[in-house]
């Protein structure tokens, strides 16, 4: 503890020089909230706070949904994942959410049971600022014999679709 000029104790981030208003962060409420920048908008899920909806100022609004899936009792291994029967919808809520904006990016923070997900939208223009970033955490220490899949369901039109290799790879793959 520090003491401010007026002789009260006060920490090492509250002494440090004039106050600036790095990034603005909010307490979102239950009634859903967005990401924006000048390229795109997003819309979430006002339950649990998932992405629903990105729209774009080339595309208009496409449906990219993410929810979670568990399959009971799993039958894959470190780096495999079998499918055991229909998938189970992986309870989404009670969620606590934040949102933290600045002036070069803005990000959703979403704490659901066992996934931690982070969504970031860049206030740059380009590429950068056309793109949504989706970082998950998931723990699994609560857990045994669970495969915990997310699933991306879009309204795009596109007989091709990608899968990820256990994060180290992403093939290009055709329905059938």
């Amino acid at each position: 503890m520090l003491l401010d000029d007026n002789g009260e104790r006060r920490n090492r981030m509250e002494c440090w020089g004039p106050h600036y208003d790095v990034f603005k962060l909010e307490v979102i409420q239950p009634e859903g909230f967005f990401l924006k920048n000048e390229e795109l908008k997003t819309s979430h899920d006002k339950k649990n706070g998932l992405l629903t909806h990105i729209t774009t100022v080339a595309a208009g609004r496409t449906t990219v949904s993410t929810n979670f899936y568990r399959y009971e009792p799993a039958l894959g291994g470190a780096y495999i994942m079998r499918v055991n029967g229909p998938a189970k919808p992986h309870t989404a809520e009670p969620t606590l959410r934040f949102i933290a904006r600045g002036s070069l990016q803005q990000k959703a923070h979403l704490f659901l049971p066992n996934i931690y997900e982070e969504i970031t939208v860049k206030n740059l223009r380009g590429s950068f600022g056309q793109q949504v970033y989706l970082l998950l955490r998931v723990d699994i220490t609560g857990t045994s014999n669970t495969e915990l899949s997310m699933r991306l369901e879009t309204s795009l039109q596109n007989p091709r679709f990608y899968a990820d290799s256990a994060g180290m790879q992403v093939t290009c793959l055709y329905s059938c």
